[in-house]
């Protein structure tokens, strides 16, 4: 009639129990409550069988009093137990809810803390995967887990007290038949975990694919990838389709496991129930209750076994959130860092390389002093390094050999985020959120920024488009910015980087990709933006950077030259060559570093 809970004792270190652990003590207390009524649930449930009993006997007996007290004790039997239901679910919904939303957070939380060298790992949309669609495994499985399977455990056990004092031989038999069925059920429980990971893992990359597809949808008109792109999609959807048909059919095979062990149940229950009437060792109405018993457990014992496999995914799924919770970000700041306070913007390298985990040299002893105020440009062929360089200034990573220091000081004894504060990126890809255009500029300044400041930086960045749109600052951009064209998303994230008034500028060729009318309006305000303040300018387009202080020629990871654009052309046959390329005049005017 009942089983044992079909998942057997959790190891000391099972996923399911740090869960617990970590998310359920705050909820120790509601907990309880729902608990408790799970006895008034467990109670009722069990007394229906003891009442079938008397009832049949009292019938036989000629007692008329029984068509009264009987349905009167039902309908409070009934009543408690829909009550005490009602109020269970609710409060367990409650601690499921809660726990899974703290447990999203604390994961997005962790993600958002990763480096740039560990988000490389992962791809973008598989991360999402893992707040969403792990933790709404873990949502189901604490569900069942806080509320129906302990109710449910606990029926049976109250059940089994109803069949053990209706007839004792006969709950031997049941209880030695069930017991039978114990091992086949964990065993469909256990071959399910596997197979989760990998759904979980294709789920991923599913997503991935399908939003590679749905974002690139004009490269994938234009290049007629249509047909090859729906191969690929199909191939990942059949392969998750067979993985979770897989899981499917192994949880189908607890139907006939549990149907054959009740069949048994009950034909050994009629023989012997019939054999110890006809005996006069029973009764009829011991025989009818100990029946409705069996019949009540039946519900509750297969919710139990049928959890066996939600419990195996639900634990797959933990393996998964505990693993991006424990990761190492990758940058962390020193037990004994310190606030960075406003700086003059003088950024010294020395001997700085620097290697990815997996990989030879990027960067090689570079050494390299910038003034306060002064504006570098960082000009080279594409995988010299100019990239890396900036990502160290702005400490995205940490040099492997060698230090950086920020007036004077390592920039690893300041905190990372007081750090990056006083520095400023316009980057030729303008990224925006969805939302105002009024939030994506008073990003720049996450203290806040009233509309009379938000609107003078937008003036500075030559976005005058703002006024002409029907909803002003409350235009909405759109993902990333579609809503806005190419230029017009430059000049909203340089109007953020004016909120920011950053001690320190670094601009990776934020007018590339734009058209000459909004590259020169561009230009106009980054020159105002870069007076007298520290500046770092990637430049792929040597007319961006004709007037800077100094140019930096990058080869290979390290620098090579440095001077004005005159010196560089007087005196350095590579730089030379660059400029004969890309054939740029030494008078033209500068873009971003004049």
């Amino acid at each position: 009639m009942v089983t044992s809970p079909p998942t057997g004792p959790m190891p000391a270190r099972h996923p399911i129990r740090r869960l617990i652990r970590r998310w359920g003590p705050p909820h120790a207390r509601i907990f309880v409550v729902a608990n408790l009524l799970v006895i008034v649930i467990a109670g009722a449930t069990a007394g229906y069988p003891l009442l079938i009993d008397y009832l049949v006997d009292a019938l036989q007996a000629r007692d008329r009093l029984v068509l009264v007290t009987v349905p009167i004790a039902v309908l409070l039997l009934t009543f408690a137990k829909g009550a005490a239901l009602y109020v269970q679910t609710v409060l367990v919904s409650r601690i499921s809810q809660r726990m899974i939303a703290d447990i999203r957070t604390d994961l997005y939380l962790a993600i958002l803390r990763f480096d740039l060298g560990v988000l490389a790992d992962d791809r973008a949309v598989s991360l999402q995967a893992r707040v969403l669609h792990d933790t709404n495994l873990l949502n189901v499985a604490l569900t069942q887990m806080a509320g129906r399977v302990i109710r449910d455990a606990v029926t049976c056990a109250a059940l089994l007290g109803s069949v053990v004092y209706l007839d004792w031989v006969l709950s031997l038999i049941v209880i030695a038949v069930y017991s039978i069925n114990v091992r086949p059920v964990l065993s469909i429980g256990r071959r399910t975990r596997s197979t989760t990971t990998d759904v979980q893992a294709h789920y991923g990359a599913l997503s991935s694919f399908l939003a590679e597809t749905f974002q690139g949808m004009r490269m994938v008109r234009a290049f007629n990838l249509a047909a090859a792109r729906s191969e690929q999609g199909k191939s990942l959807i059949e392969r998750l389709y067979a993985l979770q048909y897989a899981i499917e059919r192994r949880r189908a095979q607890l139907s006939p496991v549990l149907e054959i062990g009740g069949g048994v149940v009950v034909a050994i229950i009629i023989v012997v129930a019939g054999w110890r009437i006809l005996e006069g060792a029973s009764t009829i109405g011991a025989f009818s209750g100990f029946v409705s018993a069996v019949l009540l457990a039946l519900r509750p014992a297969r919710a139990l076994a049928n959890f066996s496999v939600t419990f195996q995914q639900a634990a797959s799924a933990a393996e998964r959130v505990f693993e991006k919770l424990e990761q190492p970000p990758g940058l962390v700041d020193r037990p004994e860092a310190r606030p960075c306070p406003r700086p003059e913007g003088e950024i010294r390298f020395e001997q700085v390389g620097f290697r990815y985990a997996e990989g030879g040299p990027v960067l090689h002893d570079v050494d390299l002093a910038i003034r306060p105020g002064e504006r570098v440009a960082l000009v080279g062929p594409s995988g010299a390094g100019k990239t890396t360089l900036i990502n160290l200034a702005l400490r995205m990573f940490d040099p492997s050999e060698g230090r950086i220091l920020l007036d004077g000081t390592d920039i690893r004894e300041f905190t990372l985020e007081s750090l990056r504060s006083h520095f400023g990126l316009v980057a030729q890809e303008a990224t925006l959120f969805h939302g105002t255009l009024r939030d994506n500029v008073a990003m720049g300044r996450p203290g806040g920024a009233d509309d009379a400041a938000i609107r003078e930086a937008l003036v500075a960045a030559a976005a005058d488009f703002v006024d002409a749109l029907p909803d002003g600052l409350d235009t909405v951009v759109g993902d990333g910015g579609d809503r806005l064209s190419g230029g017009e998303r430059q000049r909203v994230a340089l109007a953020r980087a004016i909120l920011r008034d950053p001690a320190v500028l670094v601009l990776d060729e934020p007018t590339s990709a734009l058209d000459a009318e909004s590259e020169h309006r561009i230009q106009a305000a980054l020159g105002r933006l870069t007076a007298g303040r520290t500046t770092i300018t990637i430049a792929h387009r040597l007319s961006t950077v004709v007037r800077a202080d100094r140019i930096l020629l990058m080869e290979a990871g390290t620098i090579v030259e440095q001077g004005t654009h005159a010196a560089l052309m007087a005196h350095s046959a590579p730089y030379r060559r660059l400029v004969e390329l890309q054939e740029v005049g030494s008078g033209e005017p500068s873009l971003g570093a004049a």
